[in-house]
């Protein structure tokens, strides 16, 4: 089982600015497709959430998936 977040970022409040959501639907739905392409979760999660695609990012670390949600207005 792969632990996993989604990581919200706040426009302009740099890396302080970054929240983590651990618990929820969202982060069940990402449990889910944890295995799949990085291309498909994206594809997944931006329907999910009515998102653009551009918006979202996917990060692996040390055993850890994260899903960036606004990463690059930081």
């Amino acid at each position: 089982m792969t632990d996993v977040v989604i990581w919200v970022g706040t426009p302009g409040a740099g890396p302080a600015g970054v929240q983590d959501v651990d618990d929820g639907p969202m982060l069940d739905a990402l449990e889910r497709y944890s295995a799949m392409p990085d291309r498909i979760i994206v594809e997944r999660m931006s329907e999910m959430l009515d998102m653009p695609k551009g918006t979202l990012s996917v990060h692996h670390l040390g055993g850890v998936l994260a899903l960036g949600v606004g990463l690059g207005v930081i």
